[in-house]
């Protein structure tokens, strides 16, 4: 009976790892636009390639692991790649693409290879994987894989082959460049007043501070910023406009907001992180930028948008786990939450508005002034930022 369950699980191992091999096949988009005849437009700023043909639209963005079909999302097999300046996508999302714009040919992946069937003349299925360079992953590192299939660069006295659409990609970085840190409030504006006069811009403040120290011993390379870093007022729109100023300049960021809460009832207390709710509308891309062309323009936002969205949802998760890790013995850990707070939604970056406790509330009024305590809040947000930006630059 061992050996027979040896055996099962052996098989079962092997197959799954030619299923995982043959899904490591990615192909050169540039090379599908050529074979359909279809319209290309590359973005150089947001690293996405525009394809259309008949009022039929797709939308690929390098490092993502779905792609829009007429600004439907649908995910594929593995992520978006770029090798050498082409944009490489999986087997079967190159043949999604082609049956996609196809005007009567059936396209079929068949043992690692992309099969045409042109319905229109009942010809035998034509094997057409020749045509696409192949790239495979695990063995880029050492070396650029081809198809065994590749054919030679034609001789001068040949028929010259059909020009391929080139797509160079700019090269953007895959870091977090910049964390700008937003002490709530300031200078003519304190903030929520609590117990004995305990004023929320003061606390914010130290705390932020605390977090900019920290956060530039942990990543020398990056731009820790800080909207305030004295007891000054800082008009909202105004410090958003630091953060996406300091996107523009200097790449991805991450923009945390810091304040105390208050609540009529004194018993109230606690610790949230808030997030900018996934159906408000704004522009997060200079579309003029984008496309002359509003369709384009719109589609790109609206990706954009969601990507963002769910960034800075993942972010105000992690900051929370970590406070609950820090503070959670003390304090009550009310959850993540949305809300369409003017510094996160202006903001064009993965932002969020951390709620450290309530200032109304008298025990905890009294461990916000305690050095100890908000070293401990430091941590929790610190540990947060950490978590977040080791699985951004992993995953991008």
């Amino acid at each position: 009976m061992s050996r027979l369950r040896s055996r099962i699980v052996f098989i079962i191992i092997i197959f799954c790892c030619q299923i995982y091999l043959a899904a490591d096949d990615y192909y050169s988009v540039s090379t599908i636009v050529s074979d359909a005849e279809l319209t290309a437009e590359f973005n150089n700023r947001l690293n996405c390639l525009y394809i259309h043909k008949n009022n039929k639209s797709v939308l690929i963005m390098n490092g993502c692991n779905y792609i829009l079909f007429d600004g439907n999302k649908h995910f594929i097999d593995d992520f978006v790649l770029t090798e050498n300046g082409q944009m490489m996508i999986p087997i079967t999302s190159a043949a999604e693409i082609l049956n996609f714009f196809s005007d009567g040919a059936v396209y079929s992946v068949e043992k690692g290879e992309i099969v045409k069937n042109d319905s229109k003349d009942n010809e035998t299925p034509k094997r057409i994987t020749e045509r696409y360079y192949v790239y495979k992953p695990e063995t880029a590192k050492n070396e650029q894989t081809v198809s065994k299939n590749d054919k030679p660069a034609a001789k001068p006295s040949q028929k010259p082959a059909e020009p391929a659409v080139v797509v160079t990609a700019a090269k953007k970085s895959s870091k977090i460049e910049t964390i700008i840190i937003d002490p709530g409030h300031g200078g003519k504006d304190p903030g929520a007043i609590g117990y004995n006069n305990i004023r929320e811009k003061d606390i914010v403040l130290s705390v932020g501070l605390m977090v900019q120290k920290k956060l530039t011993q942990m990543y020398p390379n990056k731009k820790i910023i800080m909207t305030r870093d004295k007891d000054v007022f800082i008009p909202l729109e105004e410090r958003s406009n630091i953060a996406n100023r300091a996107y523009s300049k200097y790449g991805n960021a991450i923009f945390v907001s810091i304040h105390v809460n208050s609540s009529r009832a004194p018993n109230s207390f606690g610790f949230e992180t808030w997030h900018l709710t996934a159906n408000y509308k704004r522009d997060v891309v200079d579309k003029k930028k984008v496309s002359d062309d509003a369709g384009i323009a719109n589609i790109v936002n609206l990706m954009m948008t969601d990507e963002i969205y769910n960034e800075s949802k993942d972010l105000a998760q992690k900051i929370q786990n970590n406070l609950e890790t820090q503070i959670g013995y003390v304090s009550k850990n009310r959850g993540i939450k949305q809300e369409q707070y003017f510094v996160i939604k202006k903001s064009v970056m993965p932002a969020v508005l951390v709620e450290i406790g309530f200032n109304s509330n008298k025990y905890e009024a009294i461990r916000l002034t305690n050095y100890n305590y908000r070293s401990q809040i430091r941590d929790g947000i610190c540990g947060g930022l950490k978590e977040f930006i080791t699985s951004y630059e992993r995953s991008k």
